[in-house]
Protein backbone atom coordinates (compact mmCIF):
# COMPACT_ATOMS: atom_id res chain seq x y z
CA UNK A 1 0.00 0.00 0.00
CA UNK A 2 1.25 3.29 -0.86
CA UNK A 3 -0.76 6.00 1.26
CA UNK A 4 -0.09 9.74 2.26
CA UNK A 5 -3.09 9.53 4.33
CA UNK A 6 -5.42 6.47 6.08
CA UNK A 7 -8.59 6.18 5.31
CA UNK A 8 -10.08 3.44 7.22
CA UNK A 9 -12.38 5.42 9.64
CA UNK A 10 -14.69 7.56 9.10
CA UNK A 11 -14.03 10.89 10.82
CA UNK A 12 -11.18 11.14 8.24
CA UNK A 13 -13.54 11.08 5.47
CA UNK A 14 -14.77 14.88 6.49
CA UNK A 15 -13.83 16.78 3.39
CA UNK A 16 -14.11 16.00 0.04
CA UNK A 17 -13.88 12.30 -0.47
CA UNK A 18 -13.03 10.55 -3.63
CA UNK A 19 -13.64 6.47 -4.02
CA UNK A 20 -11.61 5.48 -7.08
CA UNK A 21 -12.26 2.17 -8.59
CA UNK A 22 -9.62 0.00 -11.12
CA UNK A 23 -10.34 -2.21 -13.63
CA UNK A 24 -8.94 -5.97 -13.76
CA UNK A 25 -11.93 -7.89 -15.23
CA UNK A 26 -12.60 -10.53 -12.70
CA UNK A 27 -9.56 -9.30 -10.19
CA UNK A 28 -12.37 -6.92 -9.02
CA UNK A 29 -13.21 -10.18 -6.42
CA UNK A 30 -9.71 -8.32 -4.89
CA UNK A 31 -11.40 -4.75 -4.56
CA UNK A 32 -14.68 -5.89 -3.35
CA UNK A 33 -12.69 -7.91 -0.11
CA UNK A 34 -11.24 -4.80 0.52
CA UNK A 35 -14.28 -2.65 0.02
CA UNK A 36 -16.08 -5.19 2.48
CA UNK A 37 -13.20 -4.71 4.76
CA UNK A 38 -13.93 -0.63 4.43
CA UNK A 39 -17.32 -1.01 5.30
CA UNK A 40 -17.32 -2.96 8.27
CA UNK A 41 -14.52 -0.21 9.47
CA UNK A 42 -16.73 2.74 8.99
CA UNK A 43 -20.07 0.90 9.44
CA UNK A 44 -22.39 2.98 7.19
CA UNK A 45 -22.92 2.32 3.22
CA UNK A 46 -20.33 3.55 1.51
CA UNK A 47 -22.09 5.75 -1.32
CA UNK A 48 -22.58 7.83 2.15
CA UNK A 49 -19.07 7.77 2.92
CA UNK A 50 -17.78 9.36 -0.19
CA UNK A 51 -18.50 12.52 -1.94
CA UNK A 52 -17.83 10.70 -5.51
CA UNK A 53 -16.80 7.19 -6.67
CA UNK A 54 -15.16 7.29 -9.99
CA UNK A 55 -14.75 3.48 -11.66
CA UNK A 56 -13.33 2.12 -14.84
CA UNK A 57 -14.33 -1.34 -15.99
CA UNK A 58 -15.08 -3.80 -13.41
CA UNK A 59 -14.64 -0.81 -10.95
CA UNK A 60 -17.12 1.26 -12.59
CA UNK A 61 -19.65 -2.12 -11.98
CA UNK A 62 -18.76 -2.18 -8.53
CA UNK A 63 -18.99 1.37 -8.46
CA UNK A 64 -22.56 1.51 -10.22
CA UNK A 65 -23.95 -0.95 -7.59
CA UNK A 66 -21.97 1.69 -4.65
CA UNK A 67 -23.62 4.69 -5.68
CA UNK A 68 -26.69 3.18 -6.33
CA UNK A 69 -26.80 2.04 -2.39
CA UNK A 70 -26.30 -1.43 -2.42
CA UNK A 71 -24.30 -2.95 0.36
CA UNK A 72 -20.77 -5.09 -0.42
CA UNK A 73 -22.40 -8.39 0.48
CA UNK A 74 -25.46 -7.94 -1.85
CA UNK A 75 -22.93 -7.02 -4.47
CA UNK A 76 -20.58 -9.69 -4.02
CA UNK A 77 -23.49 -12.34 -3.70
CA UNK A 78 -24.29 -11.19 -7.71
CA UNK A 79 -20.41 -10.48 -8.78
CA UNK A 80 -19.53 -14.19 -7.59
CA UNK A 81 -22.08 -15.26 -10.03
CA UNK A 82 -22.04 -13.33 -13.08
CA UNK A 83 -18.36 -13.27 -13.47
CA UNK A 84 -18.09 -16.91 -13.71
CA UNK A 85 -21.19 -17.04 -16.14
CA UNK A 86 -19.54 -14.29 -18.12
CA UNK A 87 -16.14 -14.95 -17.90
CA UNK A 88 -16.33 -19.17 -19.02
CA UNK A 89 -17.53 -18.30 -21.85
CA UNK A 90 -15.14 -19.33 -24.83
CA UNK A 91 -15.60 -16.16 -27.39
CA UNK A 92 -16.05 -12.31 -27.13
CA UNK A 93 -19.45 -12.56 -28.68
CA UNK A 94 -20.83 -14.94 -25.90
CA UNK A 95 -19.01 -13.04 -23.29
CA UNK A 96 -20.32 -10.08 -24.43
CA UNK A 97 -23.65 -11.29 -24.58
CA UNK A 98 -23.74 -12.86 -21.44
CA UNK A 99 -22.74 -9.50 -19.57
CA UNK A 100 -25.62 -7.90 -21.52
CA UNK A 101 -27.84 -9.46 -19.73
CA UNK A 102 -26.74 -9.26 -16.66
CA UNK A 103 -26.22 -5.70 -17.12
CA UNK A 104 -29.84 -4.87 -17.81
CA UNK A 105 -30.80 -7.74 -14.95
CA UNK A 106 -28.95 -5.48 -12.76
CA UNK A 107 -29.16 -2.31 -13.66
CA UNK A 108 -31.95 -1.96 -16.58
CA UNK A 109 -34.33 -0.21 -14.29
CA UNK A 110 -31.53 2.12 -12.86
CA UNK A 111 -30.26 5.71 -15.04
CA UNK A 112 -27.32 8.17 -13.37
CA UNK A 113 -30.83 10.06 -11.38
CA UNK A 114 -31.11 7.05 -8.92
CA UNK A 115 -27.29 7.48 -7.72
CA UNK A 116 -27.01 8.69 -4.07
CA UNK A 117 -23.48 10.66 -4.45
CA UNK A 118 -21.72 11.41 -7.47
CA UNK A 119 -20.69 8.62 -9.75
CA UNK A 120 -18.08 8.60 -12.84
CA UNK A 121 -18.01 5.68 -15.38
CA UNK A 122 -14.76 5.63 -17.80
CA UNK A 123 -14.78 4.41 -21.03
CA UNK A 124 -12.61 4.65 -24.51
CA UNK A 125 -13.97 6.28 -27.40
CA UNK A 126 -12.73 4.75 -30.46
CA UNK A 127 -13.14 7.41 -33.03
CA UNK A 128 -11.39 9.84 -31.12
CA UNK A 129 -8.99 7.30 -29.50
CA UNK A 130 -9.46 9.58 -25.98
CA UNK A 131 -11.10 9.02 -22.81
CA UNK A 132 -15.07 8.67 -22.76
CA UNK A 133 -16.45 9.73 -19.08
CA UNK A 134 -20.22 9.46 -18.33
CA UNK A 135 -21.05 11.37 -15.05
CA UNK A 136 -24.39 11.67 -13.12
CA UNK A 137 -23.64 15.18 -12.07
CA UNK A 138 -23.63 18.43 -13.95
CA UNK A 139 -20.84 20.16 -11.21
CA UNK A 140 -18.83 17.84 -12.60
CA UNK A 141 -19.18 18.91 -16.43
CA UNK A 142 -16.65 21.80 -16.20
CA UNK A 143 -17.85 24.18 -19.14
CA UNK A 144 -20.87 21.94 -20.14
CA UNK A 145 -23.25 22.87 -17.20
CA UNK A 146 -26.04 24.12 -19.52
CA UNK A 147 -26.51 21.26 -22.12
CA UNK A 148 -25.30 18.78 -19.49
CA UNK A 149 -27.36 15.07 -19.73
CA UNK A 150 -26.53 12.33 -17.50
CA UNK A 151 -24.23 9.58 -19.12
CA UNK A 152 -24.48 11.72 -22.11
CA UNK A 153 -28.16 10.37 -22.62
CA UNK A 154 -27.38 6.57 -22.13
CA UNK A 155 -28.44 4.22 -19.89
CA UNK A 156 -26.43 3.50 -16.77
CA UNK A 157 -26.54 -0.85 -18.45
CA UNK A 158 -24.78 0.55 -21.37
CA UNK A 159 -22.21 2.77 -19.77
CA UNK A 160 -20.85 -0.21 -18.20
CA UNK A 161 -20.91 -2.37 -21.06
CA UNK A 162 -19.21 0.15 -22.61
CA UNK A 163 -16.48 0.54 -20.09
CA UNK A 164 -15.70 -3.39 -19.94
CA UNK A 165 -15.94 -4.00 -23.08
CA UNK A 166 -12.18 -5.38 -23.13
CA UNK A 167 -11.12 -5.94 -26.38
CA UNK A 168 -10.62 -8.39 -27.94
CA UNK A 169 -11.93 -10.68 -25.46
CA UNK A 170 -15.16 -8.53 -25.55
CA UNK A 171 -17.27 -7.16 -28.41
CA UNK A 172 -17.35 -3.34 -28.94
CA UNK A 173 -20.82 -1.26 -27.88
CA UNK A 174 -21.81 1.07 -29.84
CA UNK A 175 -23.38 3.87 -27.97
CA UNK A 176 -25.73 6.98 -28.71
CA UNK A 177 -24.04 10.05 -27.16
CA UNK A 178 -26.16 13.26 -26.78
CA UNK A 179 -23.06 15.82 -26.79
CA UNK A 180 -23.57 19.44 -26.83
CA UNK A 181 -22.89 19.75 -29.95
CA UNK A 182 -25.85 17.02 -31.05
CA UNK A 183 -26.23 13.31 -31.09
CA UNK A 184 -23.26 11.06 -32.38
CA UNK A 185 -22.98 7.53 -32.90
CA UNK A 186 -19.64 5.73 -31.93
CA UNK A 187 -18.21 2.49 -30.72
CA UNK A 188 -17.11 2.12 -27.06
CA UNK A 189 -14.10 0.01 -25.62
CA UNK A 190 -13.04 -0.68 -22.13
CA UNK A 191 -11.93 2.46 -20.00
CA UNK A 192 -8.90 0.60 -19.32
CA UNK A 193 -7.20 1.29 -22.55
CA UNK A 194 -6.87 5.14 -21.67
CA UNK A 195 -7.16 5.18 -17.61
CA UNK A 196 -7.23 2.01 -15.68
CA UNK A 197 -7.15 3.60 -12.75
CA UNK A 198 -9.42 6.63 -12.85
CA UNK A 199 -8.09 9.07 -9.95
CA UNK A 200 -6.46 11.08 -12.11
CA UNK A 201 -9.66 12.49 -13.60
CA UNK A 202 -11.64 12.68 -10.22
CA UNK A 203 -8.99 14.64 -8.97
CA UNK A 204 -8.87 17.03 -12.15
CA UNK A 205 -12.48 16.98 -11.80
CA UNK A 206 -12.30 17.81 -7.96
CA UNK A 207 -10.14 20.84 -8.52
CA UNK A 208 -11.25 22.03 -11.71
CA UNK A 209 -14.26 21.68 -12.08
CA UNK A 210 -15.15 22.36 -8.22
CA UNK A 211 -12.57 24.26 -7.41
CA UNK A 212 -11.27 22.66 -4.35
CA UNK A 213 -8.28 22.74 -2.82
CA UNK A 214 -5.86 19.53 -2.89
CA UNK A 215 -5.55 19.80 0.89
CA UNK A 216 -9.29 19.64 1.43
CA UNK A 217 -9.61 16.32 -0.56
CA UNK A 218 -9.46 12.43 0.48
CA UNK A 219 -8.85 10.26 -2.40
CA UNK A 220 -9.04 6.20 -1.67
CA UNK A 221 -8.29 4.47 -4.80
CA UNK A 222 -7.94 0.70 -4.90
CA UNK A 223 -6.42 -1.64 -7.26
CA UNK A 224 -7.49 -4.83 -8.57
CA UNK A 225 -3.97 -6.62 -7.35
CA UNK A 226 -0.84 -7.83 -8.79
CA UNK A 227 -1.27 -11.76 -8.99
CA UNK A 228 0.75 -14.17 -10.47
CA UNK A 229 -0.29 -14.53 -13.90
CA UNK A 230 -2.00 -17.79 -15.12
CA UNK A 231 -0.52 -19.91 -18.01
CA UNK A 232 -3.99 -21.54 -19.38
CA UNK A 233 -2.15 -23.41 -22.42
CA UNK A 234 1.30 -23.71 -23.70
CA UNK A 235 2.65 -21.61 -26.02
CA UNK A 236 3.05 -24.47 -28.48
CA UNK A 237 -0.12 -25.34 -28.27
CA UNK A 238 -1.79 -21.67 -28.30
CA UNK A 239 -0.07 -20.97 -31.60
CA UNK A 240 -2.31 -24.12 -32.91
CA UNK A 241 -5.28 -23.68 -31.74
CA UNK A 242 -5.59 -20.25 -29.63
CA UNK A 243 -3.37 -17.38 -31.29
CA UNK A 244 -5.20 -15.05 -28.63
CA UNK A 245 -3.51 -16.75 -25.85
CA UNK A 246 -0.61 -14.31 -25.24
CA UNK A 247 -3.33 -11.61 -25.84
CA UNK A 248 -4.42 -11.94 -22.17
CA UNK A 249 -0.89 -11.29 -20.79
CA UNK A 250 -0.30 -8.22 -23.03
CA UNK A 251 -4.18 -6.77 -21.86
CA UNK A 252 -2.83 -7.24 -18.22
CA UNK A 253 0.15 -5.56 -18.88
CA UNK A 254 -1.50 -2.99 -20.66
CA UNK A 255 -3.79 -2.05 -17.90
CA UNK A 256 -1.53 -2.25 -15.27
CA UNK A 257 0.35 -0.13 -17.23
CA UNK A 258 -1.76 2.38 -17.26
CA UNK A 259 -2.81 2.29 -13.78
CA UNK A 260 0.73 2.39 -12.48
CA UNK A 261 1.14 5.67 -14.68
CA UNK A 262 -1.64 7.56 -13.17
CA UNK A 263 -0.72 7.05 -9.66
CA UNK A 264 3.05 8.30 -10.90
CA UNK A 265 1.67 11.30 -12.19
CA UNK A 266 -1.32 11.72 -9.78
CA UNK A 267 1.75 11.83 -6.99
CA UNK A 268 3.51 14.74 -9.18
CA UNK A 269 0.20 16.91 -10.08
CA UNK A 270 -1.50 15.99 -6.72
CA UNK A 271 1.08 15.85 -3.73
CA UNK A 272 -1.26 17.83 -1.62
CA UNK A 273 -4.68 15.78 -1.96
CA UNK A 274 -4.32 13.40 0.84
CA UNK A 275 -4.55 9.47 -0.73
CA UNK A 276 -4.64 5.86 0.00
CA UNK A 277 -3.67 3.54 -2.93
CA UNK A 278 -4.26 -0.18 -2.25
CA UNK A 279 -2.50 -2.58 -5.13
CA UNK A 280 -0.66 -5.04 -3.21
CA UNK A 281 2.04 -6.94 -5.28
CA UNK A 282 0.71 -10.58 -4.44
CA UNK A 283 3.34 -12.62 -5.53
CA UNK A 284 3.84 -15.27 -2.76
CA UNK A 285 0.04 -16.03 -2.66
CA UNK A 286 -0.06 -19.99 -3.46
CA UNK A 287 -2.41 -19.97 -6.95
CA UNK A 288 -1.94 -18.29 -10.11
CA UNK A 289 -5.14 -16.12 -12.11
CA UNK A 290 -5.77 -13.51 -14.82
CA UNK A 291 -8.75 -10.74 -15.63
CA UNK A 292 -10.45 -13.77 -17.33
CA UNK A 293 -10.99 -15.88 -14.32
CA UNK A 294 -14.03 -17.66 -13.82
CA UNK A 295 -13.70 -20.52 -11.04
CA UNK A 296 -15.22 -19.58 -8.24
CA UNK A 297 -13.26 -20.90 -5.96
CA UNK A 298 -10.19 -18.45 -6.82
CA UNK A 299 -12.55 -16.04 -6.85
CA UNK A 300 -13.36 -16.32 -3.52
CA UNK A 301 -9.71 -16.99 -2.56
CA UNK A 302 -9.29 -13.10 -3.99
CA UNK A 303 -11.76 -11.73 -2.07
CA UNK A 304 -10.24 -12.94 0.99
CA UNK A 305 -7.32 -11.48 -0.08
CA UNK A 306 -8.58 -8.50 -0.30
CA UNK A 307 -10.44 -8.46 3.00
CA UNK A 308 -6.64 -8.39 4.57
CA UNK A 309 -5.72 -5.05 2.87
CA UNK A 310 -6.90 -2.73 5.17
Amino acid sequence: MQSNNSLSNRSELTNYSILSLDGGGAKGAFTLGVLKNLENKIGAPLCDSFDAIYGTSTGAIIGAYLALGFSVDAIHESYMKIIPDVMSRWTAGARTSALRAAAYREFGTHDFNDVRCQLAIVATRCDLHQPLIFKSSSKLAHSQHENFLPGFGVSLADCLLGSAAAAPFFQRQRLELKMADGSTVTDVIDGGFVANNPSLFALIDATTALKIPQADIRLLSIGTGMFPSKQRISRAVANRLWPLSDTISLLEETLESTANSADFLRKRLFPSAHTTRINPLLDKVDFCTDLLESDPKILKRMYEYGLKEI
